[in-house]
C-alpha cells in the first residue's frame, strides 16, 4: 500500500519539496469558532479564533497571555 492511501483525515495539499513534504492540516473548531492551544512554556490553555488566524499572514506569532511566550502559528 502506498503512503498516499494512508493519509489521515484532515491532511491535504501534500507536495514533495527539496526538504521532504509540505501539506495542510485542518484543526477542529468549537461551535463558537475557536480552537484550543497550550503554551509550550507554561502549559496554560488559551483559545484562538479560527477565522482571525486563517486570515493572518503566513508568518504570524501566537502569544500566551500568562507566560508571554510567542510561538509561530505554523509550529504551535
Amino acid at each position: 500500500m502506498s503512503w498516499q492511501n494512508q493519509i489521515p483525515d484532515g491532511v491535504g495539499d501534500i507536495e514533495r519539496n527539496g526538504d521532504g513534504f509540505t501539506g495542510s492540516v485542518s484543526l477542529p473548531v468549537e461551535e463558537d469558532g475557536f480552537f484550543g492551544r497550550s503554551c509550550p512554556e507554561c502549559e496554560s490553555p488559551f483559545k484562538t479564533q479560527a477565522d482571525e488566524c486563517t486570515a493572518l499572514p503566513e508568518v504570524t506569532e501566537l502569544h500566551c497571555l500568562t507566560a508571554g511566550h510567542a510561538t509561530s502559528r505554523a509550529s504551535s
